[in-house]
């Protein structure tokens, strides 16, 4: 395959991450509150710990999926920026900082469910962790939303209802931030949204660059 076949596929990548993501937490099960009494939460972590593994599993799957996605985003807002990759290099390091903080997340829950019978209720301390790493992963999805709806905004390289889209994802992950500070469970709803908005946001960006690459191979 040549380089432009390459990067309509990589954009592909997105959907790949995202359905393996969607399945992984389906497997999962649904968390409980923050709030919930310690007991609860380590039943939580050993009725689902098969299933919390399976998910950490399928989200680095994933991953992969996300940085072949990324590659052809990158070209995308390069070539939008005339080959001087200033907010490309932004957008890349959001990426990093919300792959570190959801990664995290999903290796202290995948951790916490293997160890439930030396853990017990101990666990609790492990799921506060992990609620408040994947706050982090939204600080990240701050900068990478941003970074990508502004310059599609400012230059046109993807329609710019694409653009606004993006700064959805923004307004949600910047409520989503807030579970580093709190364990209401308001904030861990807006981090719920900001999820699936970002989900479909990346299903859309890479349908899209995959139809761009197309009509210019």
């Amino acid at each position: 395959m040549n380089d432009k076949t390459w990067e309509r596929y990589g954009a592909l990548g997105g959907v790949w991450f995202v359905v393996l993501v969607v399945i992984g937490g389906i497997a999962a099960g649904a968390p409980p509150s923050r709030t919930d009494p310690a007991a609860d939460i380590a039943k939580h972590y050993a009725d689902h710990a098969d299933g919390l593994q399976l998910g950490a599993f399928l989200g680095a799957l994933g991953i992969i999926g996300l940085v072949w996605w990324f590659g052809t985003l990158w070209r995308a807002m390069t070539n939008a920026e005339a080959g001087t990759p200033r907010v490309a290099v932004i957008a890349l390091i959001g990426l990093v900082l919300s792959g570190i903080g959801a990664t995290l997340s999903f290796t202290i829950d995948a951790g916490a469910a293997a160890a439930i019978d030396v853990l017990g209720e101990g666990s609790a301390v492990f799921f506060q962790i992990s609620n408040i790493s994947f706050g982090f992963s939204a600080m990240g999805d701050v900068v990478l939303a941003t970074a990508v709806g502004g310059l599609i905004l400012r230059t046109g390289f993807l329609p710019k209802w694409v653009g606004y889209l993006s700064y959805g994802v923004v307004i949600l992950s910047l409520g989503a931030m807030i579970s580093i500070a709190s364990d209401n469970d308001v904030f861990s709803f807006f981090g719920l949204l900001a999820a699936v908005l970002w989900g479909i946001w990346i299903i859309v960006t890479g349908v899209l660059l995959y139809q761009k690459a197309a009509t210019t191979a």
